[in-house]
């Protein structure tokens, strides 16, 4: 038990009255137990004597402080230690020694990671340090999965379907590798499904791919790379064609999306248009209008209407000069007789019989056919030419202006003298100046329905940019972090370890001061020891020695008073002697509680 333990434990004596000293165990777990408690009581005595001596007392400050500046330093090295970064991934393991032992001759932080064995250094070299190990040629072996380790794993007992996997992967990393050579895009995969060929056209199937891009955070991969990546692929691949390929980001988003793409992007390329037709009517405004009334106090807003329908169209005029038609006529006549035509020789006889008279037969057959009716037919056509016909083709370019409207609006504060009148006479006239140049410089057709709307308004005052305050500055708010990090680990320190220290050692000291000797014709050395030694028989004694000087007694005298009751005494007579330092020494012991 401490000595403070002792003085309170006495104190409450003091207020009861009738107490007896408590009963002692008589079982010997009890003893066991008592004689622990006194074996840790004499602990924490020698270790309190030990902090009590004067010149640890004295450094014990310094101590403190030593070590909130050794923890102080140890967590701003802490904190300030650079990252450890893998300078070749996927290194071989006769090129991870080679590389470590090269970074560490030639005076570079190397450290191992113990869990995957790969060389780290320090982010700040990291890119020296790859570039001293490529002059270097580090790392030597070729990577897994590319083109370049197929040479080198090759043999004469490699399957062909073991090449054709082997080639299947090294193509897909290659195709991985410059998919993600893309600004926007940090990781991607290729997964390529190629058929088998075959001899006959019938029987051929086309490849197919699929492709896993993740893209920097923050960052969208947008339709053009899209397009880009499904070109790159197809390209790549034989008999691959652009829609059988497909890109997924890494939330499972399918960024290929063929059903309605052509619509989309037609909408979105005319949408885009759009913008870029009226953002260019706009900018040629605002530069000229700003060269007249100052930059600044002028703002212009266009809107085009775009006409984006496709029209074909045939036309066929006559007479389009209007000096009357002029025809050419074509007239045909055609004639036709039945009676067979003369046929033979020129002057020769034919080949039949002459006839005989005597026949009647044969007469009746020259009567026949000389009886045989002859058809004629006769047809006639007459065609008409048009020399002043045309026919004409026509087809309408896409994206013709129907409609433009232009709203300019001048800053008002421009025309305003110091005495802020306005000029309204130079005023309407630059207005008119104005929507003369703006029709002029948009092409101002009123057959279309254009509108230019030129108004004088004033603008409101612009708001005056803050600037940054130096603290925010990155650089220097790193080191206000780091500064404030220290002191909050001093801070912690002084609360949770140095505050309640000194506290009990105050606490230790109130006990003493009014223990002090007061006269300094105080007790002398023999009395001193008497009463230290327990010469003194009686409590009467005591107390007849000590009242007349007014003195009390240190609080180590109470360990050696012989018996219980004594102490109890010694301590009455104390609270009786000096009621007001008694007090002040409870209260104390309160507020530490």
């Amino acid at each position: 038990m401490s000595e403070v333990a002792i003085d309170q434990r006495a104190l409450e004596e003091t207020k009861t009255t009738g107490e007896t000293e408590p009963e002692t165990q008589s079982l010997p777990a009890a003893e066991t137990q008592t004689s622990e408690a006194s074996e840790n009581v004499a602990n924490q005595n020698a270790v309190t004597r030990f902090i009590e001596q004067p010149a640890i007392k004295r450094a014990l400050p310094g101590i403190i402080g030593g070590i909130a500046v050794f923890v102080c330093i140890f967590f701003y090295l802490w904190i300030s230690s650079p990252g450890m970064r893998a300078v070749y991934p996927g290194m071989t393991e006769s090129d991870r020694q080679t590389a470590y032992e090269l970074l560490n001759n030639s005076g570079y932080n190397v450290q191992v990671d113990m869990s995957s064995g790969e060389v780290l250094v320090e982010n700040d070299r990291y890119h020296e340090a790859r570039m001293l190990l490529a002059s270097q040629n580090i790392p030597k072996a070729a990577s897994l999965g590319s083109l370049g380790s197929l040479v080198e794993q090759g043999s004469l007992t490699t399957s062909r379907f073991i090449e054709q996997v082997s080639y299947r992967a090294a193509m897909e990393n290659e195709l991985a590798k410059s998919i993600a050579e893309i600004g926007t895009i940090s990781n991607a995969r290729v997964h390529i499904a190629e058929s088998q060929q075959s001899v006959f056209v019938r029987n051929q199937t086309p490849s197919k791919a699929s492709i896993v891009v993740k893209p920097y955070p923050g960052r969208v991969v947008s339709k053009s790379q899209i397009q880009a990546i499904v070109h790159l692929v197809s390209s790549s691949i034989p008999y691959l064609s652009r829609e059988n390929v497909t890109v997924v980001d890494d939330m499972g988003q399918l960024l290929t999306d063929t059903d309605g793409d052509s619509a989309l992007a037609l909408t979105t390329a005319q949408t885009e248009h759009r913008t870029s037709v009226e953002a260019n009517y706009q900018q040629r405004i605002q530069q000229m209008i700003s060269a007249i009334v100052g930059l600044g106090n002028v703002r212009t807003e266009v809107n085009v209407s775009i006409n984006f329908t496709e029209v074909e169209s045939t036309f066929e005029e006559y007479d389009r000069d209007g000096n009357g038609p002029r025809t050419r006529s074509e007239s045909l006549q055609l004639e036709k007789d039945s009676q067979p035509e003369a046929a033979g020789i020129p002057g020769g006889f034919s080949n039949e019989a002459p006839e005989s008279p005597a026949f009647t037969q044969t007469t009746a057959t020259i009567d026949s056919r000389q009886n045989q009716p002859n058809d004629v037919s006769s047809s006639s056509t007459t065609r008409n030419y048009e020399l002043d016909r045309e026919i004409r083709y026509v087809k309408q370019q896409v994206g013709s202006i129907e409609r433009i409207s232009v709203a300019v609006v001048v800053n008002e504060n421009a025309y305003t003298n110091d005495e802020d009148e306005t000029d309204q006479t130079k005023l309407n006239q630059d207005l008119q100046r104005i929507e003369d140049i703006v029709r002029s410089a948009v092409g101002y057709s009123p057959d279309r329905g254009d509108v230019v709307t030129v108004v004088a308004s004033a603008f409101a005052r612009p708001v005056e940019e803050l600037d940054e305050p130096w603290y925010l500055e990155p650089d220097k708010l790193d080191g206000f972090v780091r500064i404030a990090s220290v002191f909050g680990v001093l801070l912690f320190i002084y609360i949770f370890m140095a505050r309640p220290f000194i506290k009990s050692m105050q606490a230790r000291d109130a006990l003493e001061v009014p223990m002090e000797i007061e006269d300094p014709d105080g007790i002398s050395d023999e009395e001193r020891q008497l009463v230290e030694m327990g010469d003194v028989e009686t409590i009467q004694d005591v107390t007849a020695r000590l009242k007349p000087k007014a003195v009390g007694i240190p609080a180590e005298y109470l360990d050696t008073s012989q018996p219980y009751d004594q102490k109890v005494a010694l301590m009455r007579f104390l609270v009786k002697d000096d009621v007001g330092r008694v007090s002040n020494l409870l209260k104390r012991w309160i507020d530490d509680e």
